[in-house]
């Protein structure tokens, strides 16, 4: 016992109960979702990444196609966390297209063709509407601002532009809650924690 020791510096365990505990976990680096895929993409450039039938995209196609995705948003003018609504069947394009934007730094909302006319609900606050990535099959709305709409088929065309960082704290994701609420966000260290 050391009666004259100050109660603030007396052990709150023992050495034996302290050398018990775990060690501590180092912090996690946050990486981003397009940094993940474009890494795999690096290290598996010949390997099929996507499977439609008889047509097969490889990782390093699907990496050329999300870059030049994300070059015509980044050209568009679109904002680290704006929000881009996605309409596309599930298909190697799709992924290309997810991929961009997330690249680009927008935060996706994938949506059916049914939920064009609730367009408006996910946009962001300095848009009346989101931009639109879509094939020219499904737009039948006139509704619809033509200038929010780019067209999968002509990203094809855009041509690359220097590639902007993604900022791993910015919306990655948003997701429909329906009936008109607003929509759930998971940023880029959630999404990739699905990933892993």
């Amino acid at each position: 016992a050391r009666p004259d020791e100050r109660v603030s510096r007396l052990p709150l365990v023992t050495e034996a109960e302290r050398s018990a505990w775990p060690a501590p976990r180092p912090t996690q680096v946050i990486t981003s979702v397009p940094s993940q895929l474009a890494e795999r993409a690096k290290r598996d450039a010949n390997a099929v990444a996507a499977l439609v039938g008889e047509k097969s995209w490889t990782w390093a196609e699907l990496s050329r196609r999300a870059a030049s995705v994300s070059a015509r948003l980044r050209a568009s003018g679109l904002k680290s966390g704006a929000t881009v609504a996605v309409c596309l069947p599930p298909s190697p394009d799709k992924l290309a297209v997810l991929w961009g934007v997330l690249e680009a730094g927008g935060a996706v909302v994938a949506l059916g063709a049914t939920d064009l006319g609730r367009l408006s609900t996910y946009a962001s606050q300095d848009a009346a509407t989101p931009l639109l990535i879509t094939w020219r099959g499904v737009v039948t709305s006139s509704k619809l601002d033509a200038s929010r709409v780019l067209y999968v088929e002509d990203l094809e065309t855009a041509t690359s532009v220097s590639a902007g960082v993604t900022r791993a704290e910015a919306p990655a994701w948003l997701l429909p809650s329906g009936a008109n609420q607003p929509a759930w966000t998971l940023d880029h260290h959630a999404l990739a924690d699905l990933f892993t």
